[in-house]
C-alpha cells in the first residue's frame, strides 16, 4: 500500500496559509521543491485550497475533498470527491506504488494526520 505524505510550509508561528494565501509570499525555492516532490503524483486537497491556485496543478492529479463535488467538474487532472476514503483510494490507484500527497488545507491536514505516512 502507498504512502499518504503531508506537505507543508509552516511560518514560525504555526501558520500554513493565511485567506487562500501563503503568509510569507510565495519563495521560488519553496515552489521548486513543492513541484519536484508532488510531481507525477496525487494530491489530495480541500475545495478552499483547490480554489486559492486558481488553475490545477500540471503533471499530477488533483484529487479535491469537498462536500459541493458538483461545483468542481471532474477532468482528467482533477477529480472531485465527497468522502475522504473514497479520496484516498482515488489518490493511492494514481501511481503503481500508491505514494501521493496531502497538501491542505487545515481541514485536510486535520482529518488525515492520524492516517500519514509522513510528514514533509
Amino acid at each position: 500500500m502507498g504512502k499518504m505524505i503531508l506537505i507543508a510550509a509552516i511560518a514560525q508561528n504555526g501558520v500554513i496559509g493565511n485567506k487562500g494565501e501563503i503568509p510569507w509570499g510565495r519563495i521560488p525555492e519553496d515552489m521548486k521543491r513543492f513541484r519536484a516532490l508532488t510531481m507525477n503524483h496525487a494530491v489530495l486537497m480541500g475545495r478552499k485550497t483547490y480554489e486559492s491556485l486558481k488553475k490545477p496543478l500540471d503533471g499530477r492529479l488533483n484529487v479535491v475533498l469537498t462536500k459541493d463535488n458538483y461545483l468542481i467538474p471532474n477532468t482528467r487532472e482533477v477529480i472531485a470527491l465527497n468522502s475522504l476514503d473514497n479520496s484516498i483510494d482515488a489518490c493511492r490507484s494514481f501511481r503503481k506504488d500508491g505514494d501521493f500527497y496531502v497538501i491542505g488545507g487545515a481541514e485536510i491536514y486535520r482529518q488525515t494526520i492520524d492516517r500519514a505516512d509522513r510528514l514533509r
